[in-house]
């Protein structure tokens, strides 16, 4: 049997799921880019009418995902990871077998267009972005918005704007607009402005990566353990003195949070 002291990871694989982790981060700007510099008519052809990718936040993560893996027709060999003996290793292998340069062909049966693409790209990086921010998916903070927590709404709508098409929070803004409640605008307008300041963007990956490990069974490590990891292996906190009791703190109240798919 494999030994696996990370959850469901071994200390090799879950260097390969940084790196994997960290060029998803970068592709939201190189994103960006593309699309600014897009020919207006072109990208219009794309979208089409009435484009959008909010109707993924009203998913559970996994059903976002599964709609992932029609869109790109991974299905097959996905199964085929699963069904390995080392489903993690497997997935790496498949990735890096992967072929940037090969035309999309319209994913499972070429039953999608290229908006469909567009659409998933876009939801999986902002839910990137909101589980580095927050440790927690999109489709996470709307079922906690569903619940009543009008703070779930404000962190996801400073993540992804387009949050306020989302039926889940056009139903509580509409609670607000017939009450005239002008606090829960005030900070709605507030979150629309984007990220806070006070988040630290230099630690959005090693919140990425202390997620995983807790998600996924790594919720006994010592506070030896995880200096380890994070400074020596994974190199994603600076070696000072404090090192090991901040990330301690931090795994710790990763455990705390409901990781809810």
């Amino acid at each position: 049997m494999i030994s696996k002291p990370y959850g469901k990871f071994t200390l090799e694989q879950l260097k390969q799921f940084k790196d994997l982790v960290h060029d998803t981060r970068n592709l939201a700007p190189s994103l960006e880019q593309v699309i600014n510099e897009a020919d207006p008519q072109k990208l219009k052809a794309i979208v089409g009418e009435n484009f959008s990718w909010f109707h993924y936040y009203e998913m559970s993560f996994i059903d976002h995902m599964a709609w992932g893996t029609l869109i790109l027709n991974w299905q097959d060999d996905l199964r085929h990871a699963a069904q390995s003996e080392d489903p993690q290793q497997a997935f790496f292998d498949f990735m890096n077998s992967l072929d940037p340069d090969e035309d999309w062909q319209g994913g499972f049966q070429g039953r999608f267009e290229k908006r469909d693409l567009l659409a998933l790209v876009v939801s999986t990086i902002k839910t990137i972005k909101c589980i580095m921010v927050h440790q927690k998916s999109l489709s996470t903070l709307i079922e906690e918005v569903r619940q009543g927590n009008d703070n779930a709404l404000f962190n996801a709508v400073r993540i992804d704007r387009t949050m306020v098409a989302c039926p889940t929070i056009v139903h509580r803004i509409s609670i607000a607009e017939m009450q005239g409640d002008n606090k829960f605008f005030l900070r709605l307008k507030s979150a629309l402005k984007g990220p806070s300041r006070k988040h630290w963007v230099g630690l959005e990956e090693l919140r990425f990566m202390m997620h995983t490990i807790v998600d996924t069974g790594a919720d006994q490590l010592t506070g030896e353990n995880i200096e380890q990891l994070f400074v020596e292996h994974l190199k994603l906190y600076p070696r000072n003195p404090g090192a090991q009791k901040n990330l301690y703190k931090q795994y710790t109240a990763t455990k705390k949070i409901n990781h809810r798919k």
